[in-house]
């Protein structure tokens, strides 16, 4: 994912959600040779039929510390490690019928390594020279240009 740029990919729910919560993340991936610069900043948003309803940064500066990261985790084979870092947010009490569209954001300063969907059924769409999270709120998912990759989305609820 290149620095300065935001992705946005959405989804149809095939299905109500009227759960205690969900969570949705993506991972970002670090290794010996592609390791998260310091001072990057990974900024996720969550929308419901275009209407921010959270965000949430993460840092890679102290990640183990108040970085923001959902979790962090590692892995390995014989040959090669991989450092795996969660930036996600939560929704709580929020019901919406089937058919709503759920779009994700994820914008970074620096450029990193997210994992990207093998078998995706939407696309990505990516903006260019946004210099802040915040910049611009309103999300028309299909704004941008189709992303090379989509990056993987996870969710899931109680």
């Amino acid at each position: 994912m290149p620095s300065d740029t935001r992705i946005a990919t959405s989804y149809a729910a095939n299905q109500s959600f009227d759960h205690n919560y969900m969570n949705a993340y993506v991972t970002v991936l670090s290794s010996p040779t592609y390791q998260l610069q310091p001072g990057t900043i990974l900024s996720f948003g969550l929308y419901i039929n275009s209407l921010l309803m959270g965000t949430r940064t993460c840092f890679t500066d102290n990640p183990r510390g108040n970085g923001g990261w959902a979790s962090i985790g590692t892995i390995s084979n014989n040959t090669y490690s991989l450092s795996t870092f969660a930036c996600g947010v939560s929704l709580f009490k929020i019901p919406f019928p089937a058919g709503t569209v759920l779009t994700v954001t994820v914008w970074s300063n620096h450029p990193v390594w997210v994992q990207v969907d093998t078998s995706p059924t939407t696309n990505s769409y990516e903006t260019s020279n946004i210099t802040s999270a915040a910049q611009p709120l309103a999300i028309d998912p299909t704004s941008g240009t189709v992303a090379p990759r989509t990056i993987t989305i996870d969710a899931y609820s109680d």
